[in-house]
């Protein structure tokens, strides 16, 4: 992308374009925001699962909170590069359209719904009760999947989760 040349108005080279800058400048900013947050909730969460603690609802709702943000300035980062890089960014194909096109398609994802996970966590903020299944903790016998029970991980079951988690039993 760095050698395209962008037909406008005096041509030239589209590195040499300040709002291309600007756009990148801003892209990269709402980018490393989302990192982050979201490695500030996976270092917290990653420190609760050895102990076999329970995540707080606080930090529940903290981490879909920005993780729905994260998706929303994926999408806005993205839509800024698509209108700056010009008329060919449309042509399937281009690194830049494929980028576009995925970027959306990921954030039509229920799990990516924007105003439902911000509305959970203002509902929480306000002390009111949260009633969402991708915040709130399991409850044995009426959440598990039919089969399932709680267990510790055990070395060599060729399972990635944390230490606890729901689980078919095993074989």
């Amino acid at each position: 992308m760095k050698e395209r040349v962008r037909l406008r108005l005096g041509g030239g080279s589209f590195t040499d374009d300040p709002f291309a800058q600007v756009a990148i400048a801003r892209a990269a900013s709402d980018t490393d925001a989302t990192v982050l947050q979201m490695d500030r909730n996976l270092r917290e969460l990653s420190a609760l699962a050895p102990a076999g603690r329970e995540i707080p609802t606080e930090l529940r709702l903290r981490a879909r909170r920005d993780q729905v943000r994260g998706t929303e300035r994926a999408d806005a980062a993205i839509d800024l590069l698509f209108k700056t890089a010009g008329g060919n960014a449309l042509c399937r194909g281009n690194p830049v359209e494929r980028a576009w096109r995925d970027a959306h398609a990921s954030s039509v994802h229920v799990a990516n719904n924007v105003e439902r996970a911000l509305a959970m966590y203002g509902r929480g903020a306000f002390g009111l009760t949260v009633g969402d299944n991708l915040v709130r903790p399991r409850r044995p016998g009426r959440d598990s999947p039919p089969g399932a029970e709680r267990r510790p991980c055990r070395e060599g079951d060729g399972e990635r989760h944390s230490p606890w988690a729901w689980s078919r039993p095993c074989r």
